[in-house]
């Protein structure tokens, strides 16, 4: 590998500096190196179709996140105000969401019709012409902070490493038959049957999560903030769980065995069929392992690969068998780990001190290879499980053009990663990196395990701190917007359209109340929002009929103090980009836009819908100022003004449809 790529440039570039023209060439070569990379671990798809086919039922098929880490730049530089027109606004709308299997997203294949491979090759080639014009002509100073436009820039480099790694767990689920090894791909070797594991002490102590506003390289917005912590002493095992230990699971039928699995890992045992990871198979009585490119004899010094309903149902098999009470670690005993092990940040190295940032190998490596003061591999060669939900630290604040990076996993369904892999880079292998997956997603991902007594860190059961979706929350549902918002669900209702049914689109559908009224009246309800922290709350609501915000105390919203005889399958929810909906977003008998007067303001919305609604439909606009009939029919030739209603002292509510 480090004939492909030079020694640390997969490392994230630091923030400060005296010298504009010196950074604007560190940070042309970082993204430079992101892009070669992907296309180094993409050039292993050697059979087209392999791009087309879904390597994992509950994500999109390779395509997407090929044009997706692309598009992304287009769609986050139109929201900085960096650029002002679209590459090709189609791959900029299905090439968007959809990344983590989330009810907002759209994993139904019958809404996409993928493009050609090679257009998508020439559309990554466009966008990337002008990521580079940007870098080298954008204004900026120094230090770069995230109000800075060329923290947006590091924004979209360090979104295609991470996808460096997802999409590379995608490959590694592809039938072998599309695939081929890379050059200079380089697999660790084997040295043999592993050491057994032992417990080693970590003593009690003070703890302070979360990166410092001022820490010298990029950051995404869940890392910030803070927690305090007094940690009690505990054991945390000197090496990660191995193939070989995870093996005495599989034997002693862990997998078959009810007890040692958490209802939700239950489920998915049954969902799942399997009886060993994934990534292991069984032939001719020989255990093997899948790799990205390639399936080798099973290395049992390596570290295993699992989700985390696994990594706990082994814990809870290892507790029983041993009479002791282990877990996995939570978030802050990893942290309280790394203190003591003493490691460094990736900027800080001369060489990477483990398995990690494509330095050493294109693989994991055995367990007892990087040593970190007595307990290996503290960071490299596997993610680690923790038993922590992810959640914001006391202070998060949501970056305006990312909102829907971490928020959306604010859910509890959500477990942190800590460490980084093999093929972590960037700020994926930083000391404040902070990802988190589903329960039972994979990643290069395993675990080691403590015996503790410390309680689960950062898990704040789902509820909302963000001031701004609070604010929305209470205006909605226990204020007097929620009356209005009632009202002009029956005022829809009384709209008497012959001939066509009832599928109805809720355009800025905020925290949901809007939907949940058209949804209570109208068999079909689409509720939309481009905002993914406030359209949260909607989904949490339909999904488990309540959400819990923190306004100095906890209070608690719940969907049936509203709508006693509630159906939820009326409704879905979408997070969307309005100005570039996707083309299933059609054939609708009534478009309700909510609070309209920030998308009056643009009169190419009103355009956009229109072209969504049957012939027949109807356009629901609700608005705080009057709008003239005659006047506006007289401006617009494209559609008719048929009334305006007068809602209460505030709002008034226009009823659109097409010209004929």
């Amino acid at each position: 590998m480090k004939t492909l790529l030079s020694q640390g440039r997969a490392r994230t570039v630091t923030l400060s500096g005296d010298n504009i023209d010196i950074k604007r060439a560190e940070i042309l070569s970082y993204f430079k190196d992101a892009v070669k990379t992907e296309e180094w671990l993409y050039s292993g798809v050697t059979d087209s179709l392999g791009f087309y086919k879904r390597a994992d039922p509950l994500r999109h098929p390779l395509i997407f996140y090929f044009g997706h880490t692309a598009c992304f730049f287009v769609n986050k530089y139109i929201a900085a105000g960096i650029i002002s027109e679209r590459i090709n606004p189609m791959f900029e709308s299905i090439f968007a969401i959809g990344v983590d299997e989330m009810s907002w997203d759209d994993l139904d294949n019958k809404h996409y019709d993928w493009p050609p491979i090679g257009e998508v090759i020439e559309y990554r080639r466009r966008v990337f012409e002008m990521v580079e014009d940007v870098i080298l002509n954008i204004d900026f100073s120094l230090p770069i902070n995230w109000n800075s436009p060329m923290w947006i820039i590091l924004m979209g480099i360090e979104h295609i490493r991470i996808h460096i790694e997802t999409s590379s767990v995608l490959i590694r689920q592809l039938p072998l038959q599309y695939l081929s090894p890379v050059p200079f791909w380089t697999i660790a070797p084997s040295l043999g049957f592993p050491p057994s594991n032992k417990m080693v002490d970590i003593e009690e102590g003070k703890l302070i999560l979360g990166k410092p506003n001022s820490y010298s390289t990029y950051g995404w917005d869940s890392e910030y903030g803070e927690l305090c912590l007094m940690m009690e002493s505990f054991q945390v095992s000197k090496y990660l769980c191995s193939n070989a230990e995870y093996l005495s699971f599989v034997l002693d039928h862990g997998y078959s065995n009810r007890e040692y699995w958490s209802e939700e890992g239950w489920n998915w045992v049954q969902y799942d069929h399997g009886n060993a990871p994934r990534f292991w198979s069984l032939k001719h009585n020989k255990w093997r392992l899948r790799l990205v490119f390639e399936e080798i004899e099973m290395p049992w010094d390596w570290p295993v690969e699992v989700n985390c309903l696994e990594a706990d149902a082994f814990c809870r098999w290892k507790s029983k068998k041993e009479n002791i009470n282990c877990t996995l670690p939570s978030e802050a005993e990893w942290e309280h780990l790394y203190r003591f092990a003493d490691v460094k940040d990736l900027f800080e190295w001369r060489e990477a001190p483990g398995n990690i940032c494509l330095e050493h190998y294109q693989s994991p490596s055995p367990i007892q290879m990087y040593d970190f003061n007595g307990v290996y591999d503290v960071i490299g060669n596997v993610w680690q499980w923790t038993r922590s939900s992810i959640d914001g630290y006391k202070g998060f604040k949501v970056h305006p053009i990312y909102d829907d990076f971490s928020v959306p996993t604010f859910d509890q369904k959500h477990n942190i990663i800590k460490g980084g892999s093999w093929i972590s880079t960037g700020n994926e292998a930083s000391r404040y990196a902070r990802y988190a997956f589903r329960r039972h997603f994979y990643q290069h991902a395993g675990f080691r395990y403590v015996i503790s007594s410390n309680q689960t860190d950062g898990d704040n059961g789902n509820v909302v701190y963000d001031s701004d979706v609070i604010v929305r929350l209470k205006k909605e549902w226990l204020n007097d917007d929620g009356n209005y918002l009632s009202d002009v669900a029956r005022i829809c209702s009384s709209i008497q359209i012959v001939g066509i049914g009832d599928k109805v689109l809720n355009v800025g559908c905020s925290t949901g109340r809007s939907t949940f009224e058209l949804m209570n009246l109208f068999e079909c309800v689409h509720g939309v929002d481009r905002t993914a922290r406030l359209i949260g709350c909607g989904v949490s609501l339909r999904e488990r009929g309540e959400v819990s915000f923190c306004d100095k105390t906890i209070k608690n919203i719940r969907l049936r103090d509203y709508f006693k005889d509630f159906e939820s399958n009326r409704g879905v929810f979408y997070q969307t980009d309005y100005a570039n909906m996707k083309p299933f977003f059609d054939g609708y008998s009534l478009i309700v836009i909510s609070s309209s007067d920030d998308l009056l303001s643009d009169e190419t919305i009103l355009v956009i819908m229109i072209d969504r609604i049957l012939d027949n439909g109807r356009i629901v606009m609700v608005h705080s100022n009057f709008i003239d009939i005659e006047t506006v029919n007289k401006k617009y030739d494209h559609m008719i003004l048929d009334r305006v209603i007068n809602l209460d002292e505030f709002r008034y509510i226009s009823v659109w449809r097409k010209s004929t």
